[in-house]
């Protein structure tokens, strides 16, 4: 199951060169494609994958061991935190994107507010609400999309999550470096927007037209992530 998790983290096309290739899938290329803006990089990769790769090695190791609580203890305190970060900066890079009129950032700020949302509830019900809200552009009435509310609530919930806010980083926004840290600045009131729902309106042949895609060309390219699952089983 541990080399599974790796696997399921790396994805089955980055490659054999140091840092991977640039198309991949999973959490692995995700955090690559995303350190650039909160300046988390390093020469070929993210930091954040990095210290990822050496606690999943060193996990690994250890169970071979047969020391099964040094590996839960690297979960809790390293590997974990490191897979949050990337779901944090996913979610203030797109809450940014968002609020200044990008339709196509709406997808991806709704995937990772949901995937942080049970995490963020067990600390901060009303600030889970308020991520809700702030991304389900799928409901009736039109989405308010408030970019320093979101900066907040992730500001407020770290410690409860065991995440160094120094990983996350920091973004420039309209010229300001901000970020979640205490002594970090908000991001500027400017990123605040209020758009409306969503209809989709086109077909593909993707799911055999069982759903009717939004954006099926997007679609088609996440979708990709299906067949990366597969191959590694």
């Amino acid at each position: 199951y541990w080399d599974g998790a790796a696997a399921l983290m790396i994805g089955s096309i980055e490659g054999p060169d140091d840092g991977g290739q640039p198309n991949g899938q999973s959490f692995f290329a995700i955090s690559k494609q995303l350190c650039d803006a909160f300046g988390a990089c390093e020469p070929v990769s993210s930091v954040v994958n990095t210290l990822l790769l050496s606690s999943m090695t060193a996990g690994g190791n250890g169970i071979q061991q047969n020391e099964c609580e040094a590996a839960r203890t690297l979960i809790a305190n390293h590997i974990r935190p490191y897979l949050f970060v990337t779901l944090i900066q996913g979610l203030l890079y797109y809450s940014i994107e968002a609020a200044y009129g990008n339709e196509g950032a709406r997808g991806y700020l709704l995937a990772y507010t949901q995937a942080l949302l049970p995490y963020v509830q067990t600390a901060d019900a009303d600030g889970a609400d308020g991520l809700h809200k702030n991304s389900d552009y799928f409901r009736n009435e039109s989405t308010h999309i408030n970019v320093t509310d979101a900066f907040a609530v992730v500001k407020s919930v770290l410690p409860a999550l065991n995440i160094d806010c120094a990983r996350v980083g920091q973004m420039n926004v309209t010229g300001t470096s901000v970020g979640v840290c205490p002594q970090d600045e908000p991001p500027p009131t400017v990123g605040t927007a209020t758009l409306a729902p969503v209809t989709p309106t086109t077909t593909t042949d993707l799911a055999w037209g069982r759903y009717p895609f939004v954006a099926a060309s997007v679609a088609v390219q996440d979708s990709m992530f299906s067949l990366d699952v597969k191959a590694m089983y």
